[in-house]
């Protein structure tokens, strides 16, 4: 499992086959995206406050796609709130 923490939010990437146990959430931060694969195809979980939920129903051919597409929802979310 990889891990990028930026601005109190988590980013888990999942090996192939991986799964998140409930010891690898950290609960420091507020938000977090898991991003895993299934068969040739990489899909993403987003969490806030209450259980897991979709942001896409896309299918992302790499990682990487997938990585981008929750970070550009991340920057989305940020610009929400307000600055303290």
């Amino acid at each position: 499992m990889k891990k990028f923490i930026v601005g109190g939010t988590i980013f888990y990437m999942l090996s192939p086959g991986e799964r998140v146990q409930s010891n690898d959430i950290d609960y420091d931060c507020t938000r977090h995206y898991i991003i895993w694969s299934v068969d040739d195809s990489w899909h993403i979980k987003y969490k806030f406050s209450q259980g897991w939920e979709n942001i896409t129903e896309q299918n992302f051919e790499t990682e990487n796609a997938a990585f981008n597409f929750a970070y550009e929802h991340f920057q989305k979310t940020q610009k929400i709130w307000p600055p303290r």
